[in-house]
């Protein structure tokens, strides 16, 4: 085989590397990894030793190989000023995508929006990623105005090439931005449409995570009922041992307390500090369980125990998107009870999060 088309099979077999990724077929991409790894960069020339490290950059991140990522990220930054204009464009994506998988958001939608700014040609499959990622910063940082105009801007261009994974990972943002935003009939249509393509699609894994985030739109929309029905059918499936086995413990329970339905709640309580005691990391569900205990005898005795206890915890280890979402919940729902005190009390401790 002569010199091109080796560069011909070389340049084929990175395009489906990263095709692969960019449709998120990991199997796919894992055993195209194999051997991408295996090409002989001897005589090759150096944009496209370049390209194919940037594609393997992008690989660690999709994988979730932190300290692999780490490692050819610093490599790559070393490299940097000798990569072709092209090139520096694909880092600066695949940079500011490790950064939002990393919870690093900020510095990353900087780096997106000057890609943007810088450059009205890209090609869709970073222009899709940088979509795509905007939107999950934004829903992180409570933005949900911005996360659902990125997000649609990611989903016209999984629909257009029929990126079907994509498409289910996009409208699951969307369905959060839209509850959190108060659309609540569109974040039900939304989530009606996700429970059954992720199963048509064999994303049964997600089905769990999908059918949770709705129990906790339907708990913030006021529609207790059906979310205490959903959430008990959600723990009839669900791993023990799992955190988000605790998740839906307490957003069951959250929903009973907010119907005022105590029945069972005393016993829903103790199941979730016995599953939130057998794992250190599972510490704040323990603190979130005594917080709903306190508010059944007491909701100053709860707040007072929120200010000066959990709230402490969660910001001292960076959940500070917990805090805000309990007490912008728990304001809206005393404004409801007409407890106005309560109210102003949570929306304080609210916007002095922001």
């Amino acid at each position: 085989m002569n010199k091109v088309e080796d560069l011909l099979e070389v340049n084929n077999l990175l395009n489906d590397f990263i095709e692969a990724i960019h449709f998120y077929d990991k199997d796919e991409a894992t055993a195209l990894y194999e051997k991408v790894r295996l090409i002989e960069r001897e005589g090759l020339d150096k944009e496209v030793i370049d390209r194919l490290d940037l594609f393997l950059f992008r690989y660690f991140v999709f994988v979730h190989d932190y300290e692999k990522s780490e490692e050819i990220e610093k490599e790559l930054q070393s490299r940097f000023e000798s990569f072709s204009t092209e090139n520096q464009i694909i880092f600066n994506t695949y940079y500011s995508v490790a950064k939002i998988v990393n919870i690093n958001i900020n510095p990353a939608l900087e780096m997106f929006h000057s890609i943007l700014d810088d450059n009205p040609d890209l090609p869709d499959f970073l222009l899709s990623d940088i979509y795509y990622h905007l939107c999950w910063g934004y829903v992180y940082l409570d933005d949900y105005k911005r996360s659902v105009v990125y997000g649609n801007k990611a989903l016209d261009l999984y629909l257009s090439e029929f990126n079907y994974f994509r498409i289910i990972y996009t409208q699951m943002l969307l369905a959060i931005s839209h509850f959190n935003l108060g659309f609540y009939d569109e974040a039900e249509e939304i989530y009606k449409h996700l429970i059954r393509n992720s199963k048509l699609v064999n994303l049964h894994h997600l089905v769990p995570h999908i059918e949770y985030n709705h129990c906790v739109s339907l708990t913030k929309s006021g529609n207790y009922v059906k979310a205490i029905e959903n959430t008990r059918s959600l723990l009839n499936i669900l791993n023990k041992d799992e955190e988000i086995y605790i998740q839906t413990l307490l957003s069951l329970l959250e929903a009973k307390i907010m119907q005022r339905d105590l029945s069972e709640v005393e016993d829903l309580i103790e199941l979730a500090k016995e599953r939130s005691s057998k794992n250190k990391s599972f510490e704040k569900y323990t603190l979130l369980t005594i917080y709903y205990e306190k508010k059944l005898s007491s909701e100053y005795d709860a707040y007072r125990y929120l200010t000066n206890t959990l709230a402490p915890y969660l910001l001292e280890n960076s959940e500070k998107k917990v805090l805000s979402d309990l007490t912008k919940m728990m304001g809206d729902y005393f404004i409801k009870q007409r407890n106005y005190e309560l109210a102003s009390n949570y929306y304080e401790l609210n916007l002095s999060l922001n």
